[in-house]
């Protein structure tokens, strides 16, 4: 969907347009897996549960707005009980008595005593940790009466001046102190904010929340509680990593949450590149003498067939030097013998890529590369001993290989709408377009490296040589409209209304397919945000149509 009207009229619509924002649903093309339940906020708000790799469709949970699709990295929570806290000192605790953020009531309220002394609480059992070793640390606290503050310690970080403070009342952040960083308030409606702030362990003691008096925000850890002011709190999290993620419930141990991954093909598109491949006519097909190979009836028969007798069909004009393809063929009858279906090259003589020797009736497919168009073949052959080769043949084909059926391999226009949930400098990739299974990569992708700071970069790589990299300068947690062309020495990108200037060495590489909010190659480096819409258009459009399309 087009967000300028005013293009509507001179620019077609998309060939393929995921609004997953809108639909909160996958397109039936795109292949998810996670291997493990994962949190998300509902459209009422709530935290909820998604089961085993099944797909994440964010909603802010103070205006219910859809956010997207939910991609992250793999985390683990350390603190293994993760809705039961103990009040170390200075406080009184009342367990299971508020209603958290998911909805049901396991918040613990935290209530302070009229001693004079630190006022702190544990999360029961504490997380271990290990020296040397960054974690994110958060929870979600509420005010119940009172406006105190909350400060993060431990891990041998909490000297004066050190440690972060959060202002429930008024959800800031004070300071992040000086042996901490990142520290964030988010709001989660109904009075729920989670807090979380990261450091790098010292000492091995794990982490420490304590209660600061109304209004302090110096940090006077010690003082005489007043027997009245209350939090309330659920979803301790400790993960290593520098900024922190969807929150893991704990019921006894620690527990991971596997990386989200959202793919698109490779399938078939184009043009069929195998003439008579269901065998209609008695023609277009090279067929052994002696008969034992015939086409008749819409099938092509093998009866008592010798080891390695051929039906061939050269293609020496369609095949593209550098594309992938994909073949495929129909065993429909099978009484003996073997067969297999090959894709040669150099008059016939090399075996560029083939299946399997197959021994039954079935469909079979295998994917390949064209490197040489002088003399190249597709051919069905007999691998059985002696003349045991009894079967039939259907359905032959050979397509190019897309991400998906519309796909241009000659030029396009990636449209992207994506935000991220964290503003922390690290590597991250927003689209990865590649050559399934090639290496060196043939790729396309719109990523953050973490050496170039608030730089965005469209990059274009043909057997793992860079052709093209365009950039944009960004806040690394801004909201992203991108719009990211490829053709033959002609790139650009265009962000949030501004498009870099045309790139005119470009090689474009033949792309099977698409991953989502990380990379294939290489790997691990996740968007850990939300992608609101994906769109593609099947041309090059020109820079002034991708700044209005990114234009808000």
């Amino acid at each position: 969907m087009l967000r300028n009207v005013g293009l509507r009229k001179s620019v077609e619509q998309p060939v393929l347009d995921l609004n997953f924002a809108a639909a909160g649903a996958l397109d039936s093309r795109i292949t998810f897996s996670r291997g493990t339940s994962a949190t998300f906020v509902g459209s009422n708000g709530l935290i909820q549960t998604a089961g085993n790799s099944a797909a994440r469709f964010d909603h802010d949970p103070v205006t219910n707005t859809p956010r997207g699709l939910l991609i992250e990295e793999a985390r683990t929570n350390d603190a293994t009980q993760s809705e039961i806290f103990a009040a170390q000192s200075g406080c009184t605790i009342v367990s299971n008595n508020n209603l958290a953020p998911d909805g049901t009531t396991t918040a613990d309220t935290l209530t302070l005593d009229t001693s004079t002394g630190p006022k702190q609480v544990k999360a029961s059992p504490n997380p271990t940790n290990s020296n040397s070793v960054s974690y994110a640390l958060s929870v979600f606290a509420k005010l119940i009466n009172g406006t105190p503050n909350l400060v993060f310690r431990g891990y041998g970080n909490g000297g004066s001046g050190e440690y972060p403070i959060f202002d429930l009342a008024n959800k800031t952040v004070v300071r992040n102190g000086t042996a901490w960083s990142n520290a964030k308030v988010e709001d989660y409606g109904n009075g729920w904010l989670r807090c979380s702030a990261v450091t790098t362990a010292t000492n091995t003691n794990g982490p420490i929340i304590q209660f600061l008096a109304s209004g302090d925000e110096t940090g006077t850890t010690s003082y005489t509680g007043n027997g009245t002011d209350a939090i309330a709190f659920w979803g301790a999290q400790q993960e290593q990593g520098s900024f922190p993620t969807s929150y893991i419930k704990t019921t006894g141990s620690s527990a991971t949450r596997n990386a989200d991954v959202a793919t698109m093909g490779p399938t078939t598109g184009g043009t069929e590149l195998v003439v008579n491949g269901t065998f209609d006519t008695n023609s277009d097909w090279n067929l052994p003498s002696g008969g034992e190979v015939t086409i008749a009836g819409g099938q092509l028969s093998f009866t008592s067939a010798g080891q390695f007798k051929t039906a061939q069909q050269d293609d020496n004009s369609k095949f593209v030097v550098g594309r992938r393809y994909r073949g495929s063929f129909d065993v429909t009858s099978y009484t003996s013998g073997g067969v297999k279906m090959q894709y040669r090259e150099g008059s016939g003589a090399t075996v560029i890529a083939q299946t399997d020797a197959q021994t039954s009736t079935g469909t079979y497919t295998f994917d390949f590369t064209c490197s040489d168009i002088a003399d190249n073949r597709v051919q069905i052959m007999t691998t059985g001993s002696g003349t045991t080769n009894t079967f039939e043949i259907d359905n032959v084909s050979v397509r190019e290989l897309y991400p998906f059926e519309a796909y241009n391999p000659s030029e396009g226009t990636y449209y992207i709408h994506s935000k991220r949930s964290t503003d922390v400098n690290s590597r991250f990739y927003i689209l990865n377009a590649i050559a399934d299974g090639v290496s060196p990569a043939d790729q396309m992708y719109l990523w953050h490296w973490d050496g170039s700071a608030t730089t965005v970069r469209w990059k274009i790589e043909d057997g793992g040589v860079a052709s093209s990299d365009s950039t944009r300068t960004t806040t690394l947690d801004a909201d992203m409209r991108l719009a990211a062309p490829y053709k033959s020495n002609d790139a650009s990108l265009a962000l949030n209304g501004s498009a870099a200037s045309t790139d005119t060495s470009v090689t474009v590489p033949p792309i099977d397919k698409i991953a989502f909010g990380y990379a294939e190659d290489p790997s691990n480096f996740f968007l850990n945000g939300h992608i609101k819409q994906v769109s593609y258009y099947a041309r090059r459009l020109s820079n002034k149509t991708l700044e209005a399309l990114t234009d808000d």
